[in-house]
């Protein structure tokens, strides 16, 4: 497996794999809109504000992490925020996620920026709070929903 940055020749790929993705998460209600998929991907390549990378096995996207940098509502202290991560079916339980996030957090460590990664997408979280707090994260809070 190989990380690498997220080109533009990728989106396509990218998009089909996020179309998978959403028709198995908790938001698979919602309209899926490609355009508003690959607009996220195509604002986040190249940007020395946020990181965009893929993990590939046999020339083929194994996964993706697309994080950048945010402020909270109330300081402009820059932090690493996931934006989206996702491993196709076929690669969870391999290294591709431990890769990815490792890139991120490696990102981060090289900006000084504290991070966070929510989990919220799929609708078994439990392996992948595990897996996050084994990278060395811990939980702040919980999310909320209704409607979803």
């Amino acid at each position: 497996m190989m990380i690498d940055l997220i080109t533009g020749a990728d989106i396509p790929e990218l998009v089909e794999m996020c179309r998978v993705g959403h028709k198995e998460s908790r938001y698979s209600g919602f309209a899926f809109s490609a355009d508003k998929v690959a607009g996220t991907f195509r604002e986040s390549v190249g940007r020395d504000d946020r990181m965009a990378v893929k993990c590939s096995l046999n020339g083929k996207i194994a996964g993706f992490f697309v994080g950048s940098l945010s402020a909270m509502e109330f300081s402009d202290d820059p932090m690493g925020v996931e934006t989206s991560f996702l491993v196709a079916p076929e690669h969870r339980g391999t290294r591709c996620a431990f890769l990815l996030v490792w890139a991120f957090l490696d990102w981060c460590d090289e900006r000084n920026l504290p991070c966070f990664v929510a989990i919220h997408y799929a609708r078994d979280n439990e392996k992948t709070y595990r897996f996050i707090e084994r990278m060395g994260m811990s939980e702040i809070g919980r999310i909320f929903a209704r409607g979803i």
